[in-house]
């Protein structure tokens, strides 16, 4: 095989590791744009269902409850599926991103004059590209910011919400006190918002 037709063969793996990129970054932002506000719109509508009662549970009540439970179970586990396949979405993600590296370094493309990212020393790399020469993560908000802790933040929360109308209407079946099952429902869907693969 000669080194124009590998060449050429580069080129096309390379047009194509594009295509998957923008096709990633395009299931991502429908997801980010869809999952998070249906998410938290069921939330607050099944919260509001289970009407934070104060006084007894009824046996009529127990079936509205019950309903919440089940939707509320599905409700997560559903959106702990869009978290997992997020996070796998990452993985492949930054594995086209080393593979665009590697052929931009095969390509022999000079870096940009000027470019953010440099060497030690202040020196450019000799070789770049789109993927080589891409910024390292500079901005802080406590933490260094990035797609991940991004992400953390809008998925974690939301898995977490999704425990409040579980913890609180399983409360309020044991009879707990409204009091204590606020409480404690508010707890539990903080430290699962904190423990959750998106967090």
């Amino acid at each position: 095989m000669g080194s124009g037709e590998t060449h050429k063969k580069l080129e096309l793996e390379y047009e194509q590791i594009n295509e998957n990129i923008r096709f990633l970054a395009d299931v991502r932002f429908k997801l980010l744009a869809l999952v998070p506000a249906l998410g938290g719109v069921a939330v607050f509508i099944l919260a509001r269902r289970v009407g934070l009662q104060s006084g007894e549970v009824t046996s009529s009540s127990l079936l509205e409850f019950l309903s919440v439970v089940v939707f509320a179970v599905l409700g997560f586990l559903a959106t702990l599926g869009v978290t997992l396949y997020d996070q796998r979405n990452s993985e492949l993600y930054n594995a086209l991103i080393h593979r665009a590296r590697h052929l931009e370094l095969q390509f022999g493309v000079s870096s940009s004059p000027g470019g953010t990212k440099r060497r030690r020393d202040g020196s450019p790399f000799p070789h770049g590209g789109q993927y080589r020469e891409r910024p390292k993560k500079e901005r802080r908000f406590i933490f260094k910011a990035g797609h991940d802790l991004a992400l953390a933040l809008i998925y974690g929360p939301l898995l977490g919400a999704w425990l409040f109308p579980i913890s609180y209407t399983v409360a309020r079946f044991a009879a707990l006190r409204h009091e204590y099952a606020l409480a404690g429902s508010v707890i539990l869907a903080g430290i699962g918002a904190a423990a959750s693969p998106g967090g």
